[in-house]
Order: structure tokens, then sequence, then C-alpha cells
């Protein structure tokens, strides 16, 4: 059920492709670290994306219920978007 990622940053082309992101351009840098996860900053060839990696996993429910408190919040102009996996949920990897 569970899928094993040894280090998000070895895998740009795999997040770029589930998420339809684009072809990176450099490597991910982590940016930020905080109580339940990391931060990395992907560049690609459409945009600059930030990659939320949770340290702490979560169940899909809880996970979808994350996204949607972002996506209400992004509905008021507050944060950037929120994306859902290609498998409806965010990913545990």
């Amino acid at each position: 059920m569970w899928q094993v990622c040894l280090v998000l940053s070895d895998h740009p082309k795999t997040i770029t492709r589930a998420f339809g992101f684009g072809t990176p351009v450099r490597e991910m840098i982590m940016v930020a670290r905080g109580e339940q996860g990391r931060i990395w900053r992907l560049d690609t060839d459409t945009g600059v994306f930030a990659i939320k990696e949770l340290i702490n996993r979560q169940l899909p429910a809880d996970a979808a219920a994350d996204v949607a408190y972002q996506e209400a919040v992004l509905a008021i102009g507050a944060v950037p978007i929120a994306t859902h996996s290609y498998g409806g949920w965010a990913s545990p990897c």
C-alpha cells in the first residue's frame, strides 16, 4: 500500500509527470523544514513549484482533509494551490 521514497529530491521527473508540472530544469532544493515535513523547490520549464514532503505520514482521509482546507483558503486568495495526486489524494511518498 505505501511506497518507499528514500530521498524525495531524487525523483523530480516522477513528480513532474504525476502532476503535469512540465520538465525539471535543475536539481530540487530543500528550502524549509518544519514540524510536519520538508518543503522542496522544484524549478520546471512551466514554473516553480513547492513540493511538500510529509515526515509524519497521513492516512488518505487526513490528506484529503488537508488538501480541502488549503483549497478553501486558496478560494479567498490567501495561499498557493494545493494539488491532488493522480490517485485523487496526496501521495504518501
